[in-house]
């Protein structure tokens, strides 16, 4: 067995306190990392924390706490739902942080938890981040970690950028040449670090906008993670001239282009869905789902940049740091044992009683 050495008492005072579970009892399902790119930074940080007070309430109802909605740290724990929330900065950084765990869908007994949080710092773009968890006990393969539709109301209303691209809660629809000359540009890019979902529409469709899988539903779940585009017949060509056929897509199929294409010509990497399997029964939920752990998957491969429980050790710390330090004792002023009452005035000294059988003989040296 493997000893730990401490070379100080405080080393191991500090080894020996217990550690947020959080890393351990949790996993990360899915990760919407963005920017805020708007003329005035501060107006729309503001503007992404309030979205997000209106969705926990629309979520929890009433009963947050007054300093919710002023956007400052809280914490409210009922009815089998927790939300917490933290504020916390300094000359150059502004984080603020909300963490809700509750039952989804409601009365299934399933713990999701979703982090959300804006982070400001001085120079830079705001950041917004997003995180769907499960504890550990919960989890399950077959599960799909949509995306809250609260990221979808924040493209709404405000730029949140994706790799230099606009995150959009809507599908894309491929309507001319030079659309299809875009998209074809935007697979290649080498910049490109999200997937993008292409639902080709089959050749004799009554409507030459309709795919086989309904784009808007899936564009709202998937938005922060990857695009949605949705491809008429008449435009299936222009991609199979530029990748060929191997990596094209076309009659109904709808492929998952990960970034690095074209690069990776491996085809079993992009994600291939034949129109003719959409058409069997519940072929549609199922390749949904599939759709949503892939993209889901892709989200989190990167180490953390910064989570609610960084925030809370941020608050931590700060916290820690306003507390005073017990004032040291001084080197010229021996330290004193304190006193149980004050002494009282000098007076003349009584006759010392004679010495008593249960009581000590005084030393005269004293």
């Amino acid at each position: 067995m493997a000893l730990r050495s401490f070379g100080s008492f405080g080393e191991l005072r500090e080894g020996l306190t217990p550690r947020p579970v959080e890393a351990s009892a949790e996993r990360e399902m899915a990760r919407v990392a963005a920017t805020l790119r708007a003329d005035d930074p501060r107006a729309a940080a503001k503007t992404c924390r309030t979205v997000v007070y209106d969705w926990l309430r629309s979520r929890i109802g009433e009963g947050l706490p007054p300093e919710a909605a002023r956007h400052h740290s809280f914490l409210l724990d009922r009815d089998g739902v927790a939300c917490e929330g933290l504020r916390v900065g300094n000359a150059d950084t502004d984080h603020w942080a909300v963490r809700l765990v509750r039952a989804e869908p409601p009365g299934s007994g399933r713990r999701w938890i979703t982090e959300l949080g804006v982070r400001e710092t001085a120079g830079k773009l705001p950041a917004f981040r997003l995180r769907r968890l499960l504890p550990l006990e919960r989890q399950n393969a077959e599960l799909a970690p949509k995306v809250p539709e609260v990221v979808a109301h924040l493209a709404s209303l405000l730029a949140l950028e994706q790799d230099g691209a606009p995150i959009s809660g809507d599908p894309w629809l491929v309507d001319s040449e030079a659309a299809a000359e875009r998209l074809g540009e935007r697979l290649a890019d080498p910049d490109r670090e999200s997937p993008v979902i292409v639902l080709s529409v089959p050749e004799r469709a009554e409507d030459p906008r309709r795919p086989l899988l309904a784009p808007a539903p899936l564009a709202r779940d998937t938005a922060g993670l990857a695009a949605v585009v949705v491809l008429p017949a008449h435009f299936t060509w222009n991609l199979t001239h530029r990748f060929g056929k191997r990596l094209a897509v076309y009659r109904g199929a709808i492929r998952v282009y990960l970034p690095g294409f074209p690069d990776d010509a491996n085809e079993r990497r992009h994600r291939l869905i034949m129109g003719d399997w959409l058409e069997e029964p519940g072929a549609e939920g199922r390749f949904r789902a599939e759709i949503l752990r892939r993209v889901a998957e892709w989200s989190v491969r990167h180490p953390l940049e910064w989570s609610f429980a960084a925030v809370r050790e941020m608050e931590r710390r700060a916290v820690g740091a306003r507390q005073p330090e017990p004032a040291a004792p001084s080197e010229a002023e021996p330290v004193r044992e304190p006193e149980t009452a004050a002494a009282p005035p000098a007076a003349a000294p009584a006759p010392a009683p004679a010495p008593s059988a249960r009581e000590p003989i005084p030393d005269p040296r004293r």
